[in-house]
C-alpha cells in the first residue's frame, strides 16, 4: 500500500518512525525537496540505513520541507526506477531519473483501477495520461477547484501528494497530522514501532494487529480486507462527490 510522510521545516521524523515505514514498505524509498528553484528527487534507496542518511543529510543542512515515499509494490517491478516520486510529464524516461530537479513532482499512495501503460506503474500511467494534460495547459492546475475535484475522484481510495516550490498539494481521503507539521498519508506501518505499551499491536487505520495476518500483509488481498473493514467502520459514509460539493455551494 505504500507510505508517504510530509515533513515540514520545523517538524521532524523520529528514526523509529522511520525505520517503522521502511519496514512495513520495502520496496524502495524516494525523498523530494525544495532546491534553489527546483524540487530535489533523490529515490531508489534500498537500504534504510542509507536512506535515513540521505534524509538526515537533507534535514541538518537545508531549511527546507521533505516529503517521503515508501514503497509497496502493487504495480510495476521493484527497482528503483519505479520508486517514488516521478516527474510530472509524459516522457517515462525523465520519470525513471533517480536523481533530478523539476518544476513539479508527484507522489502516490494507493492502487489505481486503470490500465498500465507499458513500462508504467499505474502511478506514472496516471501521471502521463491524466495529470499531463492537465499541466501542459496550465501549471497551476490544481488551483482549479473543478480540477482538485475531479482528480480526488478519479483516485478514490488513494492519496496523492505533488510538490511545487510554492504550494503542495495533498489530495484524497486519509490524510492525518501525526504531529505537529507531520503528514502522513496512511498509519499502516504504526504497529511496526516497537513500543511496550498496551497499544503494540494497534493498527491506526483497521484496528488491532492479529500476527497471522503478517504472512498476507504485504498482498492485495491484505489491502482489500482491511479496506472492507475500514470502509463498514464509516457506517455507510461515501467519498464525496463533485455533485455533493455543488449542492453545498462550494463550487
Amino acid at each position: 500500500m505504500c507510505v508517504l510522510a510530509y515533513i515540514k521545516s520545523d517538524s521532524y521524523i523520529t528514526k523509529e518512525e522511520f525505520f517503522a515505514m521502511f519496514d512495513a514498505n520495502p520496496h524502495g524509498g524516494g525523498m523530494a525537496y525544495k532546491f534553489g528553484d527546483k524540487i530535489h528527487i533523490e529515490k531508489g534507496f534500498f537500504n534504510c540505513d542509507k536512506f535515513w542518511e540521505a534524509y538526515n543529510n537533507v534535514k541538518q543542512t537545508l531549511n527546507v520541507d521533505i516529503a517521503i515515499h515508501f514503497r509497496i509494490a502493487t504495480s510495476g517491478e521493484i527497482n528503483g526506477q519505479f520508486c517514488h516520486p516521478y516527474t510530472l510529464t509524459n516522457n517515462i524516461n525523465d520519470m525513471y531519473r533517480l536523481s533530478t530537479d523539476a518544476d513539479t513532482v508527484v507522489f502516490h499512495n494507493g492502487i489505481l483501477n486503470i490500465s498500465v501503460d507499458d513500462g508504467c506503474n499505474d502511478t506514472m500511467t496516471f501521471i502521463k495520461n491524466r495529470l499531463y494534460p492537465l499541466y501542459k495547459e496550465d501549471k497551476n492546475f490544481l488551483n482549479d477547484k473543478h480540477n482538485w475535484i475531479n482528480i480526488s475522484n478519479d483516485i478514490s481510495g488513494s492519496r496523492l501528494l505533488v510538490m511545487q516550490c510554492d504550494n503542495v498539494f495533498m489530495l484524497g481521503n486519509g490524510w492525518t497530522e501525526y504531529r505537529n507539521g507531520m503528514y502522513v498519508s496512511n498509519r499502516n506501518w504504526v504497529y511496526k514501532l516497537k513500543t511496550k505499551n498496551e497499544n503494540e499491536n494497534y493498527n491506526y487505520n483497521c484496528g488491532y494487529w492479529d500476527e497471522s495476518d503478517e504472512e498476507d500483509y504485504f498482498t492485495d488481498s491484505y489491502y482489500f480486507k482491511r479496506q472492507m473493514q475500514k470502509h463498514k467502520k464509516q457506517n455507510g459514509k461515501r467519498y464525496k462527490s463533485y455533485i455533493d460539493f455543488l449542492e453545498e455551494g462550494i463550487v
